[in-house]
């Protein structure tokens, strides 16, 4: 079965907003660093409570307080932030250059043995036995051909949804029978 379509930087994104989210040790190296992020603000802020306590007494215990609170927002808050940077960097990279046939115009096809995505900047081909997973959020299909990078099919790129569903129950066959592996379904 064969598709093709374009790839857009928004869909670039996309999968990286949803491999990152979605990826045990980023979540682990994002709990380590919003918790430092959000302690050492914390401390800052409360930082002026030891010089103030012989002075104004009541004053010297609102710097913790304060540093606490602040420390909580910034610890709820960093996700967010990050998310936020994520969306305004990974553009950047891609004009850094050297990625060619990443964004545009994709042809994908799927064959009993492999995963073949065809570029005008070459052709990648994956045994489905090399495939790491096939994911299914709301609005694509990722045809993982490593533990970091996948093939990004957008629901666009199917004129129906009885086309994407044929091409994804097609491509989870395909995957099983090489591997022994089911594929994931997230919403999101």
């Amino acid at each position: 079965m064969t598709i093709e379509f374009n790839v857009t930087v928004d869909d670039f994104i996309a999968f990286n907003l949803f491999h990152f989210k979605n990826s045990p040790a980023f979540q682990r190296q994002l709990l380590i660093t919003r918790s430092a992020f959000a302690f050492i603000l914390a401390a800052i802020l409360s930082l002026p409570c030891p010089v103030l306590v012989g002075q104004l007494s009541y004053v010297a215990f609102l710097f913790p307080i304060v540093g606490i609170v602040v420390g909580i927002i910034a610890f709820l808050a960093y996700p967010r932030m990050h998310e936020q940077n994520l969306r305004k960097q990974l553009p950047k990279m891609l004009n850094e250059g050297g990625n060619e046939g990443v964004i545009g115009k994709q042809k994908i096809v799927i064959t009993p043995e492999a995963v073949i995505n065809e570029t005008p900047a070459g052709e990648q081909k994956a045994f489905w036995s090399s495939v790491d997973k096939i994911v299914e959020t709301s609005d694509y299909i990722f045809l993982y051909v490593s533990s970091m990078s996948a093939a990004i099919i957008p629901r666009s790129a199917f004129p129906s949804e009885e086309q994407r569903n044929t091409f994804l129950e097609l491509a989870k066959q395909y995957h099983h029978s090489a591997t022994g592996r089911r594929s994931s379904t997230i919403s999101s």
